[in-house]
């Protein structure tokens, strides 16, 4: 498989979200989804890559996903974890935490 043929979910639709699609887009990666409560800013980043997305938060949206090659999540610090337990439970194996995966180190 190319990396052309990749599959990504974005959970989060914030500023490094937007910063995830330009890379993958200038990679040639078209199959991504982004997943996110904020309807506003979710139709901006994927109407300028031509991506999908989910409105809808994601403890109910990683349920409903297809297997991806690779989730990246993007959302607020709190969230890191609970979002990563979240898509290994509902069976996604290559997941990028972006930033710190906690504030402090006896949560990870």
């Amino acid at each position: 498989m190319t990396i052309e043929n990749k599959s990504v979910v974005i959970i989060g639709s914030g500023f490094m979200a937007n910063q995830y699609c330009s890379a993958l887009s200038k990679i040639g990666i078209s199959d991504v989804e982004l997943i996110g409560r904020s309807q506003k800013p979710l139709k901006l980043i994927c109407k300028k890559f031509n991506f999908k997305y989910i409105n809808q938060n994601y403890t109910d949206a990683i349920k409903l996903l297809s297997k991806k090659d690779l989730v990246i999540i993007t959302t607020p610090i709190p969230d890191l974890i609970p979002a990563a337990k979240l898509a290994l439970k509902y069976g996604q194996k290559n997941i990028l935490i972006e930033k710190p995966g906690s504030l402090y180190a006896s949560q990870l």
